[in-house]
């Protein structure tokens, strides 16, 4: 219990609790286990925090000023008179003064915290001027120790349609606050917060155990997901295609992959699949063993110039090298020292088109499809004036796309030719580099099943460490454990497809014209589908465990007529270049 010596009220445990709660609940709400930030403008006409620091501390500053005019002090008053209250809650300007009588000013116990360090910057409610002429946006929550969500979920029970435009709102307000771009950029990745705010919402719903629910990225892009095999196999068993054309899909890898397998849809995808699928014979996949093995070489050689390193290596920068050097070998049988000259590779995010890289993207898209044109076109000329090249050398990716004929004798186009290459380079690089490193995580992860998985592959081997084709088929506890890996860190999130006539999800009928998403690595956690999801345990993938479960529940492949077209190529390459590390 404590007394208030001014109206000589006790408070008893339980004021103080509901005064404390009534700050919580006024300034942050917690919800689900994530703070949220109470959004200026929606209780009070704006958050409550500085008008309950302004209403603490000036007691105490209007006291000390007249204890000074009382006291005849009144040069001394004079230079606080742009000191208090005039700036936001917690500081006003930088005056040494004011610092100098602190202890004057307060009871023991309060500290005030300047906004700005020196003179060289100065906050006025929420605009930060600093250096000479610069402006960003400020925001004392940024310093707090535990992270905030400045923005609702674009999935909660707010309508569309003023959370759009709160979100359009403050895009414009930080566009004409920031002077710099830099700061522009950090505020609005603040605000949109995508990879972890989606993560954290699709765990709570997790929870749920749903099957089938709606899904926000961003503020103008719904989703509808599926998170189950009951509801994933009614959409991958169709044909379903892609959304290429419309924001949240695919279309901003259009311009560089154009309409090959992955984006393609309709006559023109069913055409191109019958003629890719001989690709994908194990006769035309066994001799590319030779090329995994050359690839693990080099990669071996990589890591171990790491290994006297004091600073900490990034595995994937290294392994997503070696897949696009295998990437290239097979699909056009091109070595020019990819894993030993590498340039760093710049991915976009939602902001990429409206950077410079952004603008000159073109360029660089024209400057690709020039290079894998003359590619094929030198490939066309040399299988020309030399048919026998083809009997006798094994056979790459581009030499079957250019002799596939359709059952009308018609062949692809060079522009069919070029989308699929470059599908197959960037399905079979980023995804598979994600695979293998993730299987490298778990294994440093789990000592014992590592030991495991090298005690099988060094008997396959028997003191060689090439491994070959009969070896692929034979290492049962490394195939569980690149399973388990692709389950619990699943390469490829999710698909999308484009309704093109209403589904019926769970007892919800989905217009046509809607996206649904396919969320594989809900899929691949599930608690109805799997028993301890978040557990690692490759023995879920041995021949009578898999037998008994749905085929639709472990799809990292994605599965139905448009499953992926390289997936036993992958995994291939996937277990050699992994059993190559662990016997070096």
């Amino acid at each position: 219990m404590k007394e208030d010596s001014d109206s000589n009220k006790k408070y008893t445990e339980d004021d103080i609790i509901q005064m404390l709660k009534f700050l919580i609940d006024n300034i942050f709400v917690l919800f689900g286990g994530t703070v949220f930030q109470q959004i200026p403008g929606i209780p009070m006409g704006t958050n409550c925090a500085p008008l309950l620091a302004d209403l603490f501390l000036y007691p105490y500053e209007a006291d000390f000023i007249q204890f000074l005019l009382s006291s005849g002090i009144k040069q001394l008053a004079s230079q606080f008179h742009f000191t208090f209250r005039y700036i936001d809650g917690v500081l006003s300007i930088n005056n040494p003064k004011f610092k100098d009588h602190l202890h004057e000013i307060y009871p023991h116990g309060v500290q005030i915290k300047e906004t700005t360090e020196s003179d060289r910057s100065a906050s006025y409610l929420d605009i930060l001027l600093y250096d000479y002429l610069n402006t960003s946006l400020y925001n004392k929550r940024d310093d707090l120790s535990f992270h905030i969500i400045n923005f609702l979920f674009m999935s909660c029970n707010i309508p569309s349609s003023p959370a759009n435009g709160v979100f359009v709102s403050q895009m414009i307000r930080y566009a004409r606050a920031c002077s710099k771009y830099d700061d522009f950029i950090i505020r609005a990745r603040r605000l949109a917060d995508p990879s972890e705010r989606v993560m954290k919402e699709r765990a709570a719903i997790k929870r749920t155990r749903a099957k089938v629910f709606n899904l926000w990225v961003g503020p103008f892009n719904p989703f509808v997901s599926v998170t189950h095999p009951d509801t994933a196999k009614l959409l991958l068993k169709s044909s379903e295609p892609k959304p290429v054309f419309e924001p949240g899909g695919y279309f901003f890898i259009k311009n560089w992959l154009g309409m090959g397998l992955l984006l393609s849809y309709g006559p023109k995808w069913e055409r191109n699949r019958r003629l890719l699928t001989p690709a994908f014979h194990f006769d035309i996949l066994k001799p590319y063993i030779q090329v995994y093995n050359d690839v693990a070489d080099l990669f071996m050689n990589n890591i171990a110039s790491c290994k006297d390193s004091k600073n900490c290596v990034e595995i994937y920068n290294l392994v997503s090298l070696a897949t696009l050097d295998t990437m290239l070998r097979c699909a056009f049988s091109y070595n020019d020292g990819v894993q030993t000259t590498s340039n760093p590779l710049k991915y976009p995010d939602w902001i990429y088109y409206f950077t410079q890289d952004g603008k000159d993207e073109k360029r660089l898209c024209d400057y690709v499809h020039k290079f894998a044109e003359d590619i094929i076109a030198a490939r066309r000329k040399s299988l020309t004036e030399d048919k026998s090249q083809l009997k006798k050398r094994h056979l790459d990716f581009l030499d079957i796309l250019i002799t596939a004929k359709d059952q009308d004798g018609l062949g692809l186009s060079d522009e069919d030719i070029r989308a699929e290459v470059d599908t197959f380079l960037f399905e079979g690089h980023d995804t598979t580099a994600s695979a293998i490193s993730w299987a490298a995580y778990y294994l440093g992860k789990h000592p014992d099943m590592q030991e495991e998985v090298y005690q099988e592959v060094k008997r396959l081997t028997q003191g060689k460490e090439y491994f070959t084709w009969e070896n692929i088929n034979e290492c049962k506890h490394l195939t569980m454990f690149v399973k388990e890996s692709m389950r619990c860190s699943s390469p490829v999130p999710g698909v999308v497809r484009h309704l093109t006539k209403p589904f019926n999800f769970d007892g919800v009928t989905i217009p046509a014209g809607m996206r649904v998403a396919v969320l594989i690595h809900q899929i691949n956690h599930h608690p109805d589908v799997w028993d301890e999801p978040e557990v690692f345990r490759p023995e879920r993938f041995l021949e009578d465990a898999s037998k008994e479960r749905d085929p639709y529940a472990y799809v990292p492949f994605s599965a139905g007529p448009r499953n992926c077209i390289g997936q036993r190529f992958a995994m291939d390459e996937i277990k050699v270049l992994l059993a190559r590390w662990l016997l070096r």
